[in-house]
């Protein structure tokens, strides 16, 4: 669901419990072809369902439930979870997501189709190593487009000292100019040393959050949103060859550009 912040949980009861075991027995191999197909895309995608340690046994014996697994949105209409129990619906869609579904739909203007120029002083993109177990999950677009693999799901300004407290474009990009990234001119230019990199704000009401993308080697931009996998495609599926003109879903205001490094910059 988010890209910057951590994704909300839920904890569901024993009688919902047996309404997804029920569902996810009806509909297993659609729910390993989602899970195996997951999007890489900004907005909400859907919901994983993890067995917790009291529960694991539980699951695993009644269907074979291999957790956790990947529910897309596009399943939850099947799911009689909220039929059966609104209070569920009530609480995990208000609660937690903040808004109807409908709101996550992906809004954008298409993506880009010029050719980009390339940049020798950013990195060749290869997001291999970004997207294994465990590293996938432990660091997101913050991590990514700085560079640092740590593992601590990066917030800007907390390695420095002082998170940013509003999902803001003044307040997030203050948090990362705390942390040693520069401010840079609202033109795409190769810095000479370090990474150009690229800050978007979701501004929706109950999905705020921030994105980071980053310049590459041959001048087109990548990023890795939230603890899914790195892409170099936007939400319409095409190369991403200004930041600002991409398809970033929910994520409608562009804030600017930064430069990483080449000096000590603090992820945390």
């Amino acid at each position: 669901m988010y890209s910057g912040r951590p994704n909300p949980t839920f904890e569901i009861g024993v009688d919902v419990e047996a309404t997804l075991l029920q569902h996810y027995s009806e509909h297993s191999a659609e729910y390993l072809t989602a899970h195996s197909d997951q999007p890489q895309a900004l907005g909400f995608r859907g919901i994983i369902i993890e067995p917790n340690r009291a529960t694991n046994e539980r699951f695993a014996a009644a269907r074979n439930f291999a957790g956790p697994v990947y529910l897309p949105a596009s399943m939850l209409e099947s799911l009689e979870l909220f039929d059966q129990h609104p209070e569920v619906a009530k609480s995990m869609l208000a609660s937690v997501l903040g808004s109807p579904l409908a709101r996550f739909a992906a809004v954008g203007t298409g993506g880009t189709a010029t050719v980009a120029s390339p940049c020798a002083s950013a990195p060749v993109y290869n997001p291999a190593p970004w997207n294994v177990s465990p590293t996938i999950a432990l660091n997101n677009c913050y991590n990514y487009a700085t560079d640092t693999m740590n593992n601590l799901f990066a917030q800007p300004g907390r390695g420095s000292g002082i998170m940013y407290t509003l999902f803001s474009c003044a307040d997030v990009g203050a948090g990362a100019v705390r942390d040693g990234l520069i401010a840079m001119a609202s033109a795409i230019v190769c810095p000479p040393a370090g990474i150009l990199v690229a800050l978007v704000i979701s501004p929706v009401p109950g999905s705020e959050d921030f994105h980071w993308y980053r310049m590459g080697s041959d001048g087109y931009w990548t990023h890795k949103p939230g603890a899914t996998a790195a892409t170099n495609l936007d939400n319409s599926g095409s190369t991403i060859t200004d930041p600002r003109t991409a398809d970033r879903g929910n994520y409608t205001t562009f804030c600017g550009f930064y430069q990483v490094g080449p000096g000590t910059i603090t992820i945390g």
